[in-house]
Parts: C-alpha cells; structure tokens; sequence
C-alpha cells in the first residue's frame, strides 16, 4: 500500500515521463510544488524503485516508470473516470463476439480506445524472447489431409493443413496430437529436438512442420 507522498510523487514521474520522453529527478519534482525537501524525494523514489514502480536506465539518471507503476497509473486513472453503464455493456458484448480470437480482440482493443479517447491507440500481443508449445490438435479432413491447430503460450494460434503420407483416422490422429503435446509441452521451441526422440513418420512429420 503506497503512502499519499508516494502517490504524489510516482503520478508526478509518470506524467513528466509520458510528456517528456526523459528521466525524471528529485529536483524536478520538487519543483512542481511538493511540500518535501529534495533529499525527502530522493528517498521515496528509492522506495518506489524497491518496490517495483520506477526504475532507472544508468546510475546517473533520473527515474522512469516501470511495468508495475504504469499499472498502478491506469488502475489510478479508472477509479477516477468511470464508464458509463450503456457504454460498459456495449463493450463488454463487443469483446464477448470476438473473445476466441486474440488478434481480433487486439484490433478491437485499438479501435474502442481510440474512440473513446479521440487519440491514436495502440495494442500489442505480449511478447516473448522464445515460444513455448501449449496445445496441438489434428483434425481429420479425409484420408490424405488434416488440419494442424498448434497454440503457443504467448497467446499465439497457428493452423495449417497438412498432406499426410499415409492414410490417417482421426483416432491416430488424436494419439499423435497428445503424444507430441506430452514430449514437447511448455518446451521452448528453441530447446526441442525431434531426433532425440523415437516418433512415427506420422509424429515426425507433424513434429518438424510445428518446429518450422
């Protein structure tokens, strides 16, 4: 629980940052009217930095928020502008038409803050250094053709059809599907190594088309 100093002085880093693009220094917020000394300052923004809401790029420059204290800015912000009851539930319907699919929900994010905020928005998918294998599933679309679904932890979903070498039901389908997903699950796809393991020309086939 931040004190109402911590508060002040955490809103005032964030918007200098937003607005200015730099570092943010004690003297600077003491310059904007708050009732402590620079030294004071100095010391609740080493706090904050303990505590995850500023951080600094070098040891000579200012602060700049973090993640956590971007979070704390926004939740901050929407105690003080509520939406209105009719528009609440014609966003919570638009994002319920579009909930299984993530790059949609991005598009649709984008378009109702831009709206709402009469600004340019922005949305990005997270991002990760490496993608980790969540779910696979093969569907069967007639003896020499089936359709690949592989998710990925970053909330990212692939499908694509695959030509089969050999006839296929969809119960080996689904064996092949839950044995890759048992080798291979939360593996980063960096680390996995189809040679390593013994597989079926079936699970090989559809173990290096996941990898590619």
């Amino acid at each position: 629980m931040l004190t109402q100093r911590r508060e002040d002085i955490l809103r005032i880093v964030i918007g200098e940052y937003i607005s200015k693009g730099s570092p943010v220094g004690s003297e600077s917020i003491a310059r904007m009217g708050l009732k402590a000394s620079s030294a004071t300052i100095r010391n609740e923004m080493s706090g904050l930095e303990e505590e995850g809401y500023l951080t600094h790029p070098h040891t000579s420059a200012g602060r700049i928020p973090s993640d956590k204290g971007y979070r704390w800015y926004i939740n901050a912000v929407m105690k003080e502008m509520q939406l209105a009851p009719p528009e609440h539930r014609m966003i919570s319907h638009q994002f319920h038409q579009v909930e299984r699919e993530v790059e949609e929900w991005t598009r649709l994010a984008a378009t109702i803050l831009s709206r709402m905020l009469h600004n340019v928005a922005i949305v990005t998918l997270p991002k990760s250094n490496e993608s980790y294998l969540q779910h696979i599933e093969l569907v069967y679309l007639h003896e020499s053709m089936a359709l690949l679904v592989v998710v990925f932890k970053e909330a990212k979903l692939r499908h694509q059809p695959i030509a089969l070498e050999e006839p296929a039901s969809q119960e080996e389908l689904n064996k092949c599907a839950q044995k890759l997903k048992a080798l291979f699950g939360g593996i980063p796809l960096s680390q996995i190594s189809i040679e390593r393991v013994e597989l079926t020309p079936l699970e090989e086939k559809i173990g290096n088309v996941v990898l590619q």
